[in-house]
């Protein structure tokens, strides 16, 4: 079975309120499987031990598993870039549901 390599950034709502924070996470799976589906897998099962909020998927991408390590770092403008929109209605959403 051939499998993908995804990255993607994802925060909280309390992450959003002050200075806006993100993560960064890594999994892989089905190379047939939407890269968005595996990170919600992924990202619900790390997260649901470890912190109270429902988290907020900013951008997932397929990315090459050779030198994944410097793939992440080098991608990390450009995700930002594409997340940054998403960032921002997430936090006008937090502040006007409080």
């Amino acid at each position: 079975m051939e499998t993908q390599v995804v990255l993607y950034i994802y925060s909280f709502p309390s992450y959003l309120k002050e200075q806006p924070r993100v993560k960064i996470g890594r999994t892989s799976g089905s190379a047939d499987a939407d890269p968005t589906q595996l990170a919600w897998q992924r990202m619900r099962a790390q997260v649901r031990t470890s912190h109270p909020e429902e988290p907020y998927l900013l951008s997932a991408i397929k990315i090459p598993d050779e030198r994944v390590e410097s793939i992440i770092h080098s991608a990390l403008p450009d995700l930002w870039l594409k997340s940054y929109e998403r960032l921002q209605n997430a936090a006008r959403s937090t502040a006007e549901t409080q």
